[in-house]
């Protein structure tokens, strides 16, 4: 996928040690072959009569596409520039919500349920977007938290955590 290989080669601004990028590409590349078969029909029978929902997937697939990796990229444009080095950046799509680029892929990924009609795998995205909510972004708001101090208090303060314009 076009989307995970930017941002394993032009966005991550670490080494990825071999462990963590096998494990990756490995998720990455069952979910996208294991979410076509299921689309296709041959390993888990779809309704025919469904085709709505194949095109609101699709939309929602696109629009999480779009808001993780254009989020990434506003950000690491936004951070070459001298100026902008050692603040936090709370422009673009991160005026939106703090985790941006996390909901995008609870987005992407409900998409990817939708346009299969496996309703049982509904259990990812929801399990994503649990962890995203109350493990990573809590991890990664002390982080950036002791990093920006006041800085990323008044962006916290002003900016939903998630979710645009909910939460």
């Amino acid at each position: 996928q076009m989307r995970t290989l930017v941002t394993l080669f032009y966005l991550l601004q670490r080494r990825m040690p071999m462990a963590e990028a096998v494990s990756v590409s490995t998720f990455v590349a069952l979910w996208m072959v294991g979410a076509t078969l299921l689309a296709s029909g041959d390993v888990w029978p779809r309704v025919p009569d469904e085709q709505w929902s194949d095109w609101v997937g699709l939309v929602l697939v696109l629009v999480g596409s779009f808001l993780n990796t254009a989020s990434e990229v506003q950000r690491k444009w936004w951070k070459t520039h001298e100026e902008n080095r050692g603040h936090c950046c709370t422009v673009g799509l991160w005026r939106l919500a703090m985790h941006i680029n996390y909901f995008g892929d609870v987005v992407l990924f409900s998409g990817w349920v939708v346009v299969t009609a496996a309703w049982w795998m509904a259990w990812l995205p929801v399990l994503m977007a649990y962890n995203f909510a109350f493990h990573q972004g809590p991890e990664l708001d002390e982080y950036l938290a002791k990093r920006y101090g006041d800085e990323f208090d008044k962006w916290q303060r002003s900016t939903k955590k998630l979710i645009p314009f909910v939460w």
